[in-house]
């Protein structure tokens, strides 16, 4: 069984999730060479995060992710949940977060 990580959390098949990591790999851009930022405190592992949504210029991290959502903004970067994002996309405003 690959990708047992997603498998395990998401009850998708195998042949569903190889699709998927397909796909994603046909739109995804392989960022490389990140700054050393120290932005998220409680969970330094998500710097990273951060770091990679600079390099490439982003303008919003999509996450559930409660470390990354307290920053709110980093420089020009948004910090939104999935809900806002769509909401955003949809021409609507902001949720407020639950």
């Amino acid at each position: 069984m690959q990708y047992q990580k997603i498998r395990k959390r998401y009850h998708y098949t195998d042949q569903a999730v190889i699709q998927f990591v397909q796909n994603l790999r046909i739109v995804a851009r392989l960022i490389t060479g990140l700054p050393s930022i120290e932005v998220v405190n409680c969970d330094p592992n998500d710097n990273m995060v951060v770091a990679c949504a600079l390099k490439a210029q982003a303008d919003y991290i999509v996450t559930r992710d409660n470390d990354l959502l307290s920053l709110g903004n980093y420089e020009d970067i948004k910090v939104v949940t999935p809900e806002n994002f769509m909401g955003i996309l949809r021409g609507g405003k902001h949720q407020p977060l639950s």
